[in-house]
């Protein structure tokens, strides 16, 4: 039974880091993705 306890344990963590990676790579995503919809709005913004 705490075999089976460990191997879950470890998993789990395995999970979060898997997660953590998950979230940061969105994130850097997002920011690309901001960087590009800004870049569009100053260059499509009329002047004024």
């Amino acid at each position: 039974m705490k075999k089976h306890c460990k191997l879950l344990n470890k998993s789990f963590k395995e999970l979060v880091q898997e997660n953590k990676q998950k979230i940061l790579n969105d994130k850097r995503e997002l920011e690309r993705i901001e960087q590009r919809i800004e870049q569009r709005y100053v260059i499509n913004k009329p002047a004024s």
